[in-house]
């Protein structure tokens, strides 16, 4: 069942920021949330799920958003979730685990018309859960976190799972899978009683310490939040937000930020300046640790510099994730607000719009399009320079979504076009040519 939600509950404002709604969510308590092609179809959705409730598909459609039902009920505390090839086959898949005792880990495919969920495992209690390669063999595995049990790894083999333990030493949160020594191998950081690594050699997994007096870190990233082309770990902890490299045989730690609450953490480019930065919350905590805001970290090659990306109001929310949910090119974080069961939409006023959006598209077909290049002059005029083998549409929106122009183009080779912007507002803009057989370019412009 697809039902058309609107997609502006309310809109607010912080310096820098705008925060749009979606939802709620039928069942309230929304906890986490990913954004990928769950479909396999070259479409971003988001995919959320609530506490003691289910999980729910959101689809951007013209101004607003439709969301599809994945699982309506059944989901026992809470669930985590994950969007991958699971099954090493080239097809994605939304993987979710339950944070319960006899809770289970369930794999659900798109069929074409419906959802149908599978159980992977059973008897297992999880909010930890990751997708990705590491062991030195090309092959994609889930990797399980469980306080109860330890870590353990999954993988595809014909018409069945396997598992393997890696850890007895497990905790709650989602370990993480990365070239962390920035050495070409890929291992796991992973916690329990500690923080350590895992890595492959050759018969089972190793495990060295990283951390002995660093505990119980919610979730733990791996990125180049330095903008240095060094990867590095990111974790929530009991000694707060902290960030630790590697170098010469040493791990070193250091301090993001000293507040010691539980929360999630978030490594991503938001704004025009393609940086990746830290993004944190925190969640409630009984009375005493009430929920708190949603705060920007830059590195500036000796420090980092602290920000407020939106208030405690909307900070109460559990997981953060980015991604392009609207499919326009342009990056924004994502939040689930746990009481409400709205999702929260934030994107930056000069945000950063991928660069692959602007690229020629080209299918086995031969069909292209693409944009070679577009200028916005002062005023309400646009020239912009396209080829289509195929007639094709176009389209200039700002970053929300409100239309400023369209048209009809015909097929050409390099041909300048130019057209009117009923704008004179200076800002961010995208313009959009879709072919007849809906292949999409995305180009960033701006208009001074």
């Amino acid at each position: 069942m697809i039902i058309p939600i609107i997609l502006t509950i309310f809109s607010f404002v912080f310096a820098g920021w705008k925060v749009d709604t979606i939802g709620p969510c039928p069942t309230i308590h929304s906890y986490d949330i990913v954004v990928g092609k769950g479909r396999n179809d070259d479409t971003n959705r988001l995919y959320v799920s609530t506490r003691y409730g289910g999980i729910y598909e959101w689809t951007r459609r013209g101004a607003s958003w439709a969301m599809t039902t994945v699982k309506g009920s059944g989901i026992i505390n809470l669930a985590t979730l994950e969007l991958g090839c699971g099954r090493n086959d080239g097809t994605k898949r939304l993987y979710y685990s339950e944070f319960r005792d006899t809770g289970g880990l369930y794999e659900a495919s798109w069929t074409g018309a419906s959802w149908s969920i599978s159980r992977i495992d059973s008897g297992v209690s999880s909010i930890g859960l990751i997708i990705g390669k590491a062991r030195p063999d090309s092959i994609t595995r889930i990797y399980m976190n469980s306080a109860k049990t330890g870590i353990w790894e999954y993988t595809r083999n014909g018409a069945s799972w396997s598992k393997t333990k890696l850890s007895t030493d497990g905790g709650e949160g989602s370990p993480a899978i990365g070239d962390i020594r920035n050495d070409g191998m890929q291992r796991v950081a992973a916690y329990g009683r500690r923080l350590y690594e895992l890595s492959w050699g050759g018969t089972k997994f190793d495990s060295v310490n990283i951390d002995t007096s660093t505990l119980w870190p919610d979730p733990i990233l791996i990125g180049q939040f330095h903008n240095d082309g060094k990867n590095r770990i990111l974790a929530n902890s009991n000694k707060g937000r902290i960030a630790l490299s590697y170098s010469n045989g040493t791990w070193t730690r250091s301090s993001i930020d000293t507040t010691v609450q539980r929360g999630d953490i978030l490594i991503a480019a938001l704004k025009a300046d393609g940086k990746k930065r830290v993004y944190t919350n925190y969640t409630a905590q009984g009375t005493l640790k009430p929920a708190g805001p949603v705060n920007e970290f830059t590195w500036n090659n000796s420090s980092y510099d602290r920000s407020r990306v939106v208030d405690a109001v909307s900070g109460a929310t559990a997981s953060l994730v980015a991604g392009v949910g609207r499919n326009d090119g342009v990056m924004r974080m994502y939040a689930p607000h746990y009481i409400s069961g709205k999702i929260y939409e934030i994107t930056n006023d000069t945000p950063y719009v991928e660069s692959s959006s602007s690229s020629e598209k080209v299918n086995s077909l031969n069909h292209s399009i693409s944009i070679h290049s577009s200028f916005c002059a002062r005023g309400n005029s646009l020239s912009f320079e396209y080829s289509s083998t195929l007639p094709c549409n176009f389209l200039i929106t700002d970053i929300s979504g409100k239309v400023f122009a369209k048209g009809y183009l015909p097929s050409s080779q390099r041909k300048e076009q130019t057209i009117s912007v009923k704008t004179k507002s200076a800002g961010i803009y995208l313009l959009t040519l879709k072919n007849s057989i809906g292949e999409t370019v995305i180009r960033k412009i701006t208009l001074l």
